[in-house]
């Protein structure tokens, strides 16, 4: 991304679809209050008890960009299964652990062999709730039915209440989420 508000870019690519906005690039806390991720789809009712993490649009800089993989949900007033092994140390399911010893009627506390199934973004990215005026942009690898290594890619200005539908993003398709960008938009 360029430092000027008035830049264009030309893109030497084929693209199947484009975005156009104007970047709010020097007043960001004007364009909302941020960006919420949740790891359930429609997360952000009360009784999805779903793990989030927000980007708060006063603390935002120029744009956002973070890795998937190192940005873990927060269980905060959460009472699920889910909040009981992700607000300990136990690892991501995705390292390969299993959950299947954990009972989720107990209140005591998971044993070693358990783990969160939604830590991070990349485990788990259910919903986007877009509070102001950003264009969110998530951005996966993955392989096509021939083999191919391909890139995904989805954009949203409005709020995405479930990206279960949308397979190039999810792990369990064997795609990965590598990359989410936030951008301040007029």
């Amino acid at each position: 991304m360029t430092n000027k508000e008035s830049d264009c870019q030309n893109v030497d690519i084929t693209a199947f679809s484009d975005d156009i906005f104007v970047w709010n690039y020097n007043s960001t806390a004007t364009s909302g209050d941020g960006v919420e991720f949740y790891a359930k789809a429609y997360g952000w009712n009360t009784d999805s008890q779903s793990g989030g993490y927000k980007v708060a649009g006063s603390t935002m800089p120029n744009y956002w960009q973070g890795n998937p993989a190192k940005i873990n949900y927060v269980y905060t007033n959460v009472t699920s299964t889910d909040a009981k092994l992700c607000n300990g140390s136990y690892p991501s399911c995705s390292a390969g652990t299993s959950t299947s010893s954990y009972n989720s009627s107990s209140s005591s506390s998971a044993d070693s062999s358990s783990c969160c199934p939604c830590l991070t973004l990349e485990d788990c990215l259910g919903s986007i709730r877009i509070s102001g005026n950003y264009l969110v942009y998530l951005q996966s690898k993955g392989v096509d039915e021939n083999g191919k290594k391909i890139n995904y890619c989805k954009t949203s200005t409005s709020n995405t209440e479930n990206l279960q539908t949308y397979n190039y993003i999810q792990v369990s398709s064997g795609n990965k989420l590598e990359k989410i960008t936030i951008i301040p938009i007029k």
